[in-house]
């Protein structure tokens, strides 16, 4: 007889319990692996903390300034699995960072004069330029005033007013950065103030000292001298084989101590190549031909026609910006720069001056204000366009320079300045 076996309630839980529970452990088991090759697949790459020379800065009440450098160790973590680094740009080819993209908007050009007037003078412009609807302020930072005597020592006392009273009356600046002071420069040189510095890598430690000064107060936009193509603003000669040199030393150390900062490539002076000068057209595709393309984000040009309104015809200087056969556009579009923008850092028109045929009537000032914006407003490849100047020099007639401005050395206005407010306020 065969007798069937019964499964008793306390040992089929026994034998359920144990199924669970072997279960269970192979379960974990292929969980903790599983989470071990996912951390090891997505470890994290060693990090640095990234801290090389730290530049402290002390300022005195007037405006001086002292540098120390404390240099800051490293530290490194590590993990047990390598990883791979990734290719990256060298150092000294930085790549631009996206132009800021400002539109259309008009400035004035103001020069050295404008850190070295009184405040109420000061003040009476800058509230005529906020009258004027102009958003922009072009005004020089010299190197040789404001370390005039030594690289350790620096007076920015004037240039903090002028900034701090420009963002006060909500101006944009466009800061130049330019001129070399007796201890930085070539003693073969004698160009005075005005001749190249010997070591472009001082004049680079000057522009970052300036930047990390007024990044802070709002300034991000940086030119870096003014008509480098012209002997009389690069003595004794010009040499944009020098000025190339200038922009790779200068750009990557604005760039490293602002990432926002847009730099200008020196407003370039109209005239013709000769012994002494370059022609923009000519300086343009030299800096290119040297390796500059990555060493600035914006061309800076004066395209300067009076008495000739800038429409006259298409190869003025006015033109060669664009429509001339031969033109800055040109220029940037073959060498694969078609996306950076051409700044009108200067133009304008004198009211007066030893030779008539280099100046115009009052009126005639007005119809080139009236024309250069109505031609200016329908371009897709301009930044700012500079007015040069607010206000004449002086009033000796010896000299077209003292008649630039849009208003008398007293400050009285010209015609011109209420055209250009109309056509400012007519939207741009």
């Amino acid at each position: 007889m065969i007798t069937e076996k019964k499964a008793y309630p306390l040992e089929e839980g026994k034998i359920n319990f144990l199924v669970l529970a072997v279960s269970t452990v192979i379960l974990v088991f292929f969980a903790v692996m599983a989470h071990q090759v996912e951390v090891q697949t997505f470890i994290a790459p060693p990090v640095t903390n990234g801290l090389g020379p730290i530049v402290i800065s002390t300022t005195t009440e007037e405006g001086y300034s002292a540098t120390t450098t404390v240099v800051v160790a490293t530290t490194t973590a590590t993990t047990s699995t390598p990883v791979k680094p990734k290719p990256s740009t060298p150092a000294t080819v930085p790549i631009p960072s996206p132009l800021l993209d400002v539109g259309h908007a008009v400035g004035i050009a103001g020069g050295g004069e404008l850190s070295k007037i009184s405040s109420s003078g000061l003040k009476r412009q800058l509230d005529q330029m906020v009258d004027l609807g102009i958003t922009w302020i072009r005004f020089d930072i010299e190197w040789g005033l404001v370390q005039y005597s030594t690289p350790t020592k620096s007076n920015w006392a004037s240039y903090d007013t002028l900034v701090k009273a420009a963002n006060a009356h909500k101006l944009n600046s466009l800061a130049i950065l330019l001129f070399t002071p007796e201890w930085a420069r070539d003693s073969a040189c004698r160009g005075g103030a005005k001749c190249p510095p010997k070591n472009p890598a001082q004049f680079a430690t000057f522009a970052v000292e300036a930047v990390n000064r007024y990044k802070n107060m709002g300034v991000h936009h940086w030119e870096i001298w003014n008509e480098p193509n012209n002997y009389a603003f690069w003595a004794t000669k010009a040499d944009c084989v020098a000025y190339t040199q200038l922009l790779k030393a200068t750009y990557p150390a604005i760039k490293k101590a602002d990432p926002k900062a847009v730099v200008v490539l020196g407003g370039l002076s109209p005239g013709v190549t000769d012994n002494n000068n370059i022609s923009p057209l000519d300086f343009l595709e030299c800096v290119y031909k040297n390796g500059g393309k990555n060493y600035f984000d914006a061309v800076g040009d004066h395209p300067y026609t009076f008495p000739e309104l800038p429409s006259g015809h298409r190869d003025n200087t006015w033109g060669q910006m664009s429509t001339a056969p031969r033109n800055l556009r040109s220029i940037m579009v073959a060498y694969g720069d078609s996306n950076k923008k051409i700044w009108i850092t200067e133009y304008g028109a004198p009211t007066n001056g030893p030779d008539s045929r280099r100046f115009v009537s009052e009126d005639r000032q007005g119809q080139i204000v009236t024309d250069a914006l109505r031609l200016y407003k329908g371009y897709d490849w301009v930044g700012p366009l500079f007015w040069y100047s607010l206000k004449d020099n002086g009033t000796a007639t010896t000299s077209s320079e003292n008649f630039f401005g849009l208003t008398y050395a007293d400050s009285t206005e010209k015609p011109a300045y209420f055209t250009m407010k109309s056509v400012i306020s007519a939207g741009l």
